[in-house]
């Protein structure tokens, strides 16, 4: 039975990859965070934040929290790239 010990799928997909997973977790991690502080408005400041809790202003703090999670992984996207190990090279 044979097993691979490298990345078969290329630079680009390599990137893509961990470009992905990171803009998937740091929007889920924004996403949790803005909702958590519209819950505690809606509760703690329920009169006060009313006009601050439309759709328009969800769209574009969803918005927001999108281009953030893009800006936050731009820097693995451009500097993830695929290494060589020991261990696969002596395989």
């Amino acid at each position: 039975m044979s097993r691979v010990q490298e990345w078969v799928f290329g630079q680009t997909v390599c990137q893509l990859y961990y470009a992905t997973t990171g803009l998937n977790w740091f929007t889920a991690v924004f996403t949790v965070t803005v909702l958590s502080a519209d819950r505690y408005a809606a509760v703690c400041h329920a009169l006060s934040s009313t006009p601050y809790r439309t759709p328009t202003v969800a769209l574009t703090a969803s918005a927001c929290i999108w281009l953030l999670s893009l800006l936050v992984v731009t820097p693995v996207y451009v500097y993830a790239k695929t290494v060589c190990s020991a261990l696969s090279m002596s395989a």
